[in-house]
């Protein structure tokens, strides 16, 4: 596990030019980093409701279509 780490942050290092990051700097791209993830969390909350409010609406129109259909049924 530390090896991984180790290459990671030597990835990024490198990504950076090899510059001194500062821990105000770094402070401030996990932070950056938390609300990216915040943002993604409150998009997928919105798909899962979305979703939601779709099976609600099927478990209401079910019984409403069985009925209509048994109804039609009976008539012929």
């Amino acid at each position: 596990m530390e090896k991984n780490i180790k290459e990671i942050a030597n990835r990024y290092k490198s990504e950076n030019g090899n510059e001194r990051i500062t821990q105000k700097e770094l402070l401030f791209y996990i932070i950056a980093r938390l609300d990216d993830l915040e943002k993604q969390d409150s998009h997928q909350d919105k798909k899962i409701e979305k979703n939601r409010i779709c099976i609600q609406i099927f478990w209401i129109i079910l019984p409403i279509c069985v009925a209509i259909a048994g109804l039609i049924g009976s008539l012929i």
